[in-house]
């Protein structure tokens, strides 16, 4: 088959398909004819209005406007008011190819209304008003003329209410107005001034004078006196103005209160005498008799008795300890002497071994008695650690003493020395010691007869440190060693709560 597209036939892009022995072919938009050699004429029929001139194109044409009109076929009419050409919201009125502004009602002129027309040409306003032009309208200033209105026609009345005091009468003038005071006991341009009627020692005592309309008052604040001339003296003693059973003595604006008796001191008898030392007592109590090293408060551990009858933790308690500290001199504790007044605490407690005795005792320890006011022992309060604490001052156990359950007794005790000892110490009760037929292997073992054993020994004891919490409510002491009889070895821990402190 010969190709008859081999030559490119079709023109102006068209785009050519062979036969047998022909060829056609599809035209470009914008041309026809075999070969598309043919532009086609965009202009015919004439799409341009408005006598507008139309040019061809490819595909396509082009209008030639007359003056006035646009758009791609010329049937768009330019107009003048696109832009809003009116000033001031004057009126526009379009035209082909131009425009035309109404000016009326808008106050202004000129092709675009755009010049304002000054309506104060002709001096509308009265009595040296000033005119202010505005839009199609004008104001009158009048102020300081003494007229208002429109065109400040009319006179201002320059009195109002209150323009005169205390009853004057107002007259009116002309942008101003006087007073006529007559009658009203008062003077000066508004009647503002009252005439005084104080005169000297018109009050009594100090009192103030205070003038009124043809008359005055007495003022007798602060002078402690009352009445109409502050003649009076005012009893400035009221119920309870002096504390504690204080007398109140009256005065002149004032009183004074005679604590004599009271027990108080002070301005109103209402603070306590100086004070040199605080009692504080303390509710020991009773522990949780743990066996291992967790001792909480009060326990008891005995250790080296006879066959081992006895050895272990006891909860102990509850007692009373007092001690005595200074005073900052009113109410407050203070760093100084600490001293133990009173101490007292029930050792309560029952033991049985195996196949062995059942041991009760009943003993309590104590120093002192509750009314004492002697030290028992000294020691010295200090709040310069993390907590409060009291040191003890030395106590010194005899040679001999080696902290064995030998050599711990009553006899050797009462030889130590110190300040620092708590003496004198005693345990007064009975150990009870039962089961007679183990009584020598039980009882007798440890010194004890069967049956009651009365105790009442006096003791010297060190005491360890008390390490108080920061307000001294609570505190804590660590195991100290007893003594006791032999053989065995003892050893209490004390923990407090304060139940009553008394300054003095």
């Amino acid at each position: 088959d010969i190709d008859e597209c081999a030559g490119d036939p079709c023109q102006n892009g068209g785009t050519c398909t062979d036969g047998i022995n022909s060829f056609s072919c599809e035209c470009a938009a914008g041309f026809t004819g075999d070969t598309c050699e043919t532009n086609i004429d965009d202009c015919d029929p004439n799409p341009c209005q408005n006598e507008a001139t139309c040019i061809d194109g490819i595909d396509d044409y082009t209008c030639n406007c007359v003056y006035g009109w646009t758009g791609k076929d010329c049937d768009i009419m330019v107009s003048g008011c696109d832009d809003n050409p009116c000033k001031n919201e004057a009126t526009c009125i379009d035209k082909p190819g131009s425009y035309e502004c109404d000016c009326a009602g808008t106050g202004f002129e000129g092709p675009n209304c755009e010049t304002n027309i000054d309506e104060c040409a002709g001096d509308p306003c009265q009595n040296g008003g000033t005119c202010i032009d505005g839009i199609n309208s004008f104001t009158c200033d009048c102020t300081g003329t003494g007229f208002e209105g429109g065109t400040c026609e009319d006179n201002i009345n320059d009195c109002f209410d209150g323009a005169c005091a205390n009853g004057g009468t107002c007259i009116d003038g002309i942008n101003d107005f006087s007073c006529d005071c007559q009658g009203t006991g008062f003077e000066g341009d508004f009647c503002e001034d009252n005439i005084d009627d104080c005169y000297e020692d018109a009050c009594l005592n100090g009192g103030l004078c205070i003038d009124g309309i043809n008359d005055f008052e007495c003022n007798c604040t602060g002078t402690g006196f009352e009445g109409d001339s502050c003649e009076d003296n005012i009893d400035d003693c009221f119920e309870d103005a002096c504390d504690n059973g204080g007398l109140c003595i009256d005065g002149i604006n004032g009183y004074t209160c005679d604590c004599e008796g009271t027990g108080f001191v002070g301005e109103f008898c209402d603070e306590a005498p100086p004070t040199t030392h605080c009692v504080l007592t303390y509710d020991l109590l009773k522990g949780n008799a743990n066996e291992g090293d967790n001792y909480k408060d009060c326990n008891m551990r005995i250790l080296d008795t006879a066959l081992n009858m006895g050895t272990g933790t006891r909860a102990v308690g509850p007692g009373t300890l007092v001690l005595r500290v200074p005073t900052d001199g009113a109410q407050g504790i203070a760093t100084g002497q600490a001293e133990v007044l009173y101490y007292e605490l029930p050792q309560q407690f029952q033991f049985k071994v195996t196949l062995g005795p059942t041991v009760t005792t009943d003993v309590t320890a104590f120093a002192g008695t509750a009314d004492n006011t002697e030290a028992l022992a000294l020691g010295t309060l200090s709040f310069d650690g993390a907590s409060p604490t009291i040191n003890w001052d030395p106590c010194t156990y005899p040679e001999g003493y080696n902290n064995n359950e030998h050599t711990f007794t009553p006899d050797v005790a009462q030889q130590a020395t110190g300040d620092g000892c708590l003496a004198p110490y005693r345990s007064v009760g009975v150990v009870n010691c039962n089961k007679p037929w183990l009584a020598l292997a039980g009882c007798s073992a440890g010194n004890l007869n069967n049956g009651d054993n009365p105790q009442d020994e006096t003791w010297k004891q060190r005491l360890e440190t008390l390490v108080f919490n920061d307000d001294m409510s609570t505190f804590q002491m660590s195991l100290m060693l007893v003594p006791n009889e032999t053989p065995s070895r003892t050893y209490l821990s004390w923990g407090g709560v304060l139940v009553d402190t008394v300054c003095e």
